[in-house]
């Protein structure tokens, strides 16, 4: 199937690799061309802070909420560390992002929205995270996340980007 599926994206090789070669010839500095800011590695924390509780929160429940994720993320990676499903996991989540990374230092396209597919990896080892606490660390580790979401969710809907453009590239306010 994997063979079949190649066969079906060779015929799309061709007009990637033409326009990879005239997005790389584009002088950086007409303005429409590219908008995202150059990456630093301070981005990469920002892209799992936006993957933990999306663009809308304010700083302290950024703070809260990546704590949150980080150490479940801990916990998810200890609980899977014998198994392959952590490396696939691992790499599924991490080659995309690196690999933009890198490119975006030659031309910038480092875009938060375009790892949505990456962030699925993130979310399995965060679940796994939370399924190794007993019930009740899991029921309140849960209940953190809905609260924080919900000012989250409050945010969005009334508008409000509390942060640095640097935090939400690409995103405005409606």
């Amino acid at each position: 199937s994997n063979l079949l599926v190649m066969l079906f994206f060779f015929s799309w090789l061709a007009l990637i690799f033409s326009s990879a070669k005239e997005i790389l010839k584009t002088p950086s500095n007409y303005y429409w061309t590219f908008w995202a800011l150059r990456p630093t590695f301070r981005s990469l924390f920002i892209t799992f802070k936006n993957f933990s509780i999306g663009y809308n929160a304010t700083k302290i429940f950024y703070f809260i909420a990546t704590s949150i994720y980080l150490f479940l993320f801990a916990r998810g990676t200890l609980k899977l560390r014998k198994q392959r499903e952590l490396i696939l996991c691992l790499l599924c989540l991490s080659v995309p992002i690196l690999s933009i990374f890198l490119i975006s230092k030659i031309k910038s396209v480092y875009v938060d929205r375009y790892f949505i597919a990456s962030s699925l990896f993130y979310y399995f080892i965060i679940a796994d995270g939370l399924n190794s606490l007993n019930k009740r660390w899991m029921i309140l580790n849960l209940s953190a996340i809905f609260i924080l979401s919900a000012f989250s969710l409050k945010n969005y809907y009334s508008y409000f980007l509390p942060c640095s453009y640097e935090e939400h590239v690409g995103i405005y306010k409606r």
